[in-house]
C-alpha cells in the first residue's frame, strides 16, 4: 500500500518534471524571440538602405520601411490590366532604374550580400473571375486556378524583364538572377479598400470606379508584382519555432496522459 509520503514525494516529482519542461520552452521560447528581433532589425536596416538608395537615383518606388519589399504598385504605370499580365511602357522604364539599384543596395555592400539567402518575386491578383467579384476565402476551381496562374505569369513578366536583354548590364545582374525564385499568390493577399477610397463614398461606384467591383478589396491595386528578400538565418528562426510548437504539444499530450 502506497503511503501518504510516498504519494506526497511521487507529485513533488511529477511537479518538478512539469516546471523543468516549461522551464526549457521558456528558454527556447526566449531565444527564438531574440532571433527574430535580430531579424527585425537586420531587415530594417537593410530596408533603409535600399529606400535611401533609390530615393537618392530619383526613382520614387513603394518600399516597406520594416520589410524592404517592394511593391510594382506605385502608379498607374504598374497596375496590370484586368487579366493581364503584359507591362505596360512606363512600367518598363521605371523597372529598369529599380531594379539596378535594388541589386546594388543587396549585393554591393558584402556585408549585407552575404546575409542574402534569396529572392522572391510573388505575383498577386484581384479577386475577380469572368468580370465577377470572388471570394478570395471561397474560391475554388477554375477562379482559383486562373488567377494563379495570372499572377505567376505576372511574377515572370517581371522577372524576364529584370534579367532580359531591353535591361542594359547592371553590376551584379548574373549574381541576382541565380537567386531569384517565382512565385504566384493568386487571388489570396488581396489588398483591402482604405477606408477614405472613393469605393465608401460614391453610392454610384461600383459603375464608375473599376477598382470598386472586388467587394471589399482594391482591385487595381491587388494586381501587383512584389520583390522580397530573404535572410539566411530566417530558416533557423522557423526552425526555432517549430521546435517550441514541437515542446508545447508534448506538454500538452503529457498534461493530457496525466
Amino acid at each position: 500500500k502506497v503511503t501518504a509520503k510516498e504519494k506526497e514525494k511521487k507529485l513533488a516529482g511529477s511537479v518538478a518534471a512539469q516546471e523543468k519542461k516549461l522551464g526549457d520552452v521558456a528558454n527556447t521560447l526566449k531565444d527564438a524571440r531574440k532571433a527574430v528581433a535580430d531579424i527585425g532589425s537586420e531587415r530594417k536596416t537593410i530596408a533603409g538602405a535600399i529606400a535611401s538608395n533609390l530615393k537618392a537615383s530619383g526613382v520614387e518606388v513603394d518600399v516597406n520601411p520594416e520589410t524592404g519589399n517592394i511593391t510594382l504598385k506605385m502608379d498607374e504605370s504598374f497596375y496590370f490590366k484586368n487579366a493581364s499580365f503584359e507591362l505596360r511602357d512606363e512600367a518598363k522604364e521605371k523597372i529598369s532604374k529599380i531594379i539596378p539599384v535594388y541589386a546594388r543596395s543587396l549585393l554591393g555592400t558584402p556585408k549585407i550580400a552575404e546575409r542574402i539567402e534569396r529572392i522572391l518575386v510573388t505575383g498577386f491578383a484581384s479577386p475577380k473571375f469572368n468580370k465577377t467579384y470572388v471570394d478570395p476565402a471561397m474560391a475554388i476551381g477554375e477562379p482559383y486556378e486562373y488567377n494563379l496562374d495570372l499572377s505567376v505569369n505576372r511574377a515572370k513578366e517581371i522577372v524576364a524583364y529584370m534579367f532580359g536583354t531591353q535591361i542594359s548590364s547592371y553590376p551584379y545582374k548574373e549574381r541576382m538572377r541565380g537567386m531569384v525564385s517565382v512565385s504566384g499568390m493568386g487571388l489570396m493577399g488581396s489588398i483591402q479598400l482604405d477606408k477614405n477610397s472613393i469605393c465608401h463614398k460614391d453610392s454610384e461606384a461600383l459603375t464608375r470606379y473599376e477598382e470598386c467591383t472586388c467587394g471589399p478589396y482594391d482591385c487595381k491595386k491587388s494586381r501587383r508584382v512584389e520583390i522580397e528578400f530573404v535572410l539566411k538565418n530566417q530558416k533557423d528562426t522557423e526552425r526555432q519555432l517549430q521546435k517550441i510548437s514541437d515542446k508545447l504539444n508534448e506538454q500538452g499530450a503529457s498534461n493530457v496522459s496525466h
